[in-house]
């Protein structure tokens, strides 16, 4: 309503903008129709006024960087005009006191075994209040030539042996399987139980210990006839 009351005030004191009017009798108007907004309570005399284009714009007190304003910024400096910032105090006297680095240790490739010359079992007791009668096999590994495969493994050498060939024609994972094994020699022959951990080499990797892991083993006739030619 208070805005018509001025449309109407306007026209009843004939004031009308034609497209052909002066800048100066469009500043009059503009300022009778704030006058006019003022006194029908549309301004609020103590708002703070709203910034228009024509107020003055902040100036930075810093140039401004040619990457920013291209041409009319500061050039950039020449890369030996830079000065970079020096080292800590102490730090060279830090590094000149560090250590020498420790050499990288290379791994050293691993040498398939040869033959055993010897022939005897290491035992290593596990739990000494463990009987013998107790002595119950958890795992049997066998290293021996392709050539001393029989028919029948399980009846030469033990049930629970698992054996592992090397020759000819065998490939890499049985050699990566011995140096984790860390063989020394071959035939080589591992035993591990709940009481005590044995290792055979030579001959007596080759016998059958399903009767009694810490007995001396029963030579298979078969073996004999291979590596003698006869049966012993």
């Amino acid at each position: 309503m208070k805005m018509r009351s001025i449309f109407t005030a306007f026209i009843s004191l004939g004031i009308l903008v034609a497209p052909h009017a002066e800048a100066e009798d469009i500043d009059q108007i503009r300022e009778a129709f704030d006058a006019a907004r003022q006194q029908a309570g549309l301004v609020n005399p103590t708002a703070a006024p709203v910034a228009t284009s024509e107020q003055p714009t902040r100036r930075l007190s810093f140039p401004i960087a040619s990457h920013i304003k291209l041409n009319e910024g500061i050039p950039f400096p020449p890369v030996d005009s830079i000065v970079w910032d020096p080292d800590p105090p102490g730090l060279k006297e830090l590094r000149e006191s560090d250590p020498p680095p420790a050499p990288i240790p290379v791994a050293t490739p691993y040498q398939r075994p040869g033959r055993c010359e010897r022939h005897y079992t290491a035992r290593t007791l596990m739990y000494s209040n463990v009987t013998e009668a107790k002595d119950k096999p958890l795992y049997d590994k066998l290293y021996l030539a392709e050539d001393m495969i029989p028919l029948d493994p399980a009846e030469v050498y033990g049930a629970r042996a698992r054996l592992y060939s090397y020759g000819p024609t065998s490939g890499e994972g049985v050699y990566l399987r011995m140096e984790s094994d860390r063989v020394p020699c071959v035939p080589y022959r591992v035993r591990m139980t709940n009481a005590a951990r044995y290792e055979d080499f030579g001959m007596n990797a080759l016998r059958n210990y399903s009767k009694d892991q810490s007995g001396h083993g029963v030579l298979d006739p078969w073996v004999s006839n291979k590596l003698f030619g006869r049966n012993k």
